[in-house]
């Protein structure tokens, strides 16, 4: 039933009788009383909180105060937005004055609402016996609502323990935002938080706002909640009385919140076993391991001897040698069969760095030459297509040695200490790490490689670039992040994908098999004081998809020591599902042959 006032009929007397009848109508019948509207219509921008008021000249009248007999105005329009409407003169001037009430109780609270109302005013003289001319004359009055809203907000909100400020709880800070056309404050408030999640949610309004509020949630202290994803809820209001009765506009929002407490949880992977041990147990080396995979050979010096006398087994014949190698084996380059040392000899003209070039072949190390440099070390760093490379700051310093002809050639070449030959594209990658890590590419198919091709930068931490790898036109780095490639980025930029590892543990090792799949070896970041309480302890062994990088499967390794674990290289027999692993222990170098389950 849609409510009404009583006809609304206001009266404003602007001026009493003086003198006779005689007079008054004397005057009258001096001139024609009329009344002039400038416009038929009032429009009002209401206020959903506050009581509104207007007062506007809407036309003009010929009527004189005090001369002419006592004018009165009458409007017939009436409406429960109303408190009331009054017409009235002055010197002249007719004014409208309209008092509407706040809108929310009468109006759509869920889209903008507009009131029209039609009515009819009449200016009057001697107890409106007699009409003004103008009058009656229609006149509209609209009055404009626009409902607060709140805007639209994320049905779901993401959060880890890595944003905590402090090691016990996480305390965040979401702002909430209304489109509010009222300067008062609305009345709000949370409803429902996860106890289970949550200590605390609270909502207040930002000083000085009348749009913004600040929803503060506080989570419960990290020792008691599981290291995993937990789901909770949280519900608000936004209402324009404490009741509720009027609700704003998408103003009871449910929230989802999901929080992540960092730390692997403990749990049991299927358990990768060692199948065997293969080096022999008189096969003693030390620390100090290459491995050359063209020729699936593992070289190190003998224990308790000198540098270089050198022990080798190889594993595609599962036998092992012994051979002494002239040069610093410390510094020694291996790469495509090839192992290259190098000693420093004084002379009476100065240094002589002479470089000893051994070849395997037939289960053997033999010397295939050697070559000198003067006056200071030129170490080669890497053996790429036959050739030995180096760093060369000048156009007189050799940068590449071609060992089939013996012959250098000079120029610039910056090759810095961490970089990566790619032997399927024959691209080279240099990584300069600061604060943000430089990736210089360059193509070693050109004749003279001296043009840096391409530059990437990224804000990767310097020691993801320890380990490198290029995995099917992807660079891969030891934090799991991708870059595809080629690069050709010299802007500041984001990984393209990103392996999906546990937060407790760290990428050690990476290999590929025959079966297009990426290997990577974890080792517990907080080893080997790792608390097994909050976390899984061991090693992990993961597959993912080489192409798409999508996890595949992961496995634990527990059956390892925790002290000297520290594994120096992981590979995979060629055209097998034989993992390899080379450790160094306490006892010594161990070769691992690893089986899945």
């Amino acid at each position: 039933m849609k409510p009404y006032f009583p006809l609304l009929l206001l009266c404003l007397l602007l001026g009493g009788c003086s003198g006779s009848d005689s007079d008054s109508n004397s005057s009258s019948k001096s001139k024609t009383l009329q009344v002039t509207l400038n416009t038929n219509q009032l429009s009002i921008k209401g206020d959903m909180y506050r009581i509104g008021s207007l007062r506007q000249a809407i036309g003009t009248t010929n009527h004189v105060f005090g001369v002419d007999p006592a004018l009165s105005f009458s409007f017939n329009i009436n409406h429960t937005i109303l408190n009331s409407v009054e017409i009235s003169a002055e010197n002249g001037v007719i004014y409208a004055s309209v008092y509407n009430k706040n809108g929310y109780p009468f109006v759509n609270l869920n889209e903008p609402t507009t009131i029209t109302l039609n009515g009819t005013i009449t200016a009057c003289v001697q107890n409106c016996a007699v009409v003004l001319q103008g009058t009656p004359a229609p006149f509209t009055i609209t009055i404009t609502f626009e409902p607060a809203e709140v805007v639209a907000l994320p049905e779901l909100l993401t959060y880890t323990s890595a944003q905590a400020d402090n090691p016990n709880w996480l305390e965040i800070s979401e702002i909430i935002r209304i489109n509010n056309s009222t300067q008062d404050a609305l009345f709000n408030e949370v409803t429902y938080f996860d106890p289970e999640l949550l200590q605390s949610a609270t909502l207040r309004r930002v000083a000085d706002s009348t749009t913004d509020y600040r929803l503060t949630l506080r989570f419960n202290h990290q020792d008691s909640l599981a290291n995993r994803r937990h789901t909770g809820q949280v519900a608000l209001r936004f209402c324009y009385d404490s009741a509720c009765r009027y609700p704003v506009k998408n103003g009871q929002p449910q929230l989802t919140i999901h929080y992540d407490q960092l730390g692997e949880p403990y749990q049991t992977y299927p358990e990768i076993t060692l199948a065997a041990q293969l080096l022999p147990a008189d096969f003693y080396i030390n620390g100090d391991i290459h491995y050359l995979p063209e020729t699936q050979t593992l070289f190190g010096v003998m224990q308790g001897s000198a540098e270089h006398e050198q022990k080798a087994y190889s594993i595609k014949t599962a036998s092992q040698s012994q051979f002494q190698i002239e040069g610093d084996t410390y510094n020694a380059v291996l790469g495509e069969g090839y192992y290259v040392a190098y000693s420093a000899n004084f002379t009476e003209q100065g240094y002589v760095y002479r470089h000893h070039i051994y070849r395997w072949e037939q289960d053997k190390l033999s010397q295939k030459s050697s070559f000198d440099y003067m006056h200071r070390p030129w170490n080669p760093m890497s053996v790429f297509a036959g050739a030995l490379y180096t760093h060369s700051n000048d156009d007189s310093t050799p940068y590449r040695y071609n060992i089939a002809t013996a012959t250098f050639d000079n120029g610039r070449f910056y090759l810095s200490h961490q970089h990566l030959f790619d032997n399927e594209t024959g691209q080279l990658y240099n990584f300069l790490l600061s604060d943000q890590t430089i990736i210089n590419q360059w193509s070693l198919q050109d004749e003279h490689p001296k043009e840096i091709i391409s530059t990437l930068l990224t804000n990767s931490r310097q020691d993801c670039w320890i380990n490198v790898q290029v995995v099917n036109q992807k660079l891969l780095n030891r934090c799991g992040e991708s870059y595809n490639l080629p690069i050709a980025q010299t802007e500041i930029t984001t990984p393209d994908q990103k392996l999906v590892v546990p937060d407790s543990h760290a990428i050690h090792a990476m290999t590929k098999n025959h079966q297009n799949q990426l290997v990577v070896v974890l080792t517990p970041k907080e080893s080997p004081r790792c608390n097994p309480i909050k976390s899984y302890c061991s090693w992990i062994i993961t597959r993912y998809n080489a192409d798409t990088l999508q996890l595949i499967d992961s496995y634990g390794w527990s059956d390892q020591p925790q002290i000297f674990a520290a594994m120096t290289t992981i590979f995979f027999q060629p055209g097998s599902d034989a993992l390899l692993l080379v450790r160094f222990e306490e006892q010594g170098v161990k070769l691992y042959q690893l089986e899945w389950p």
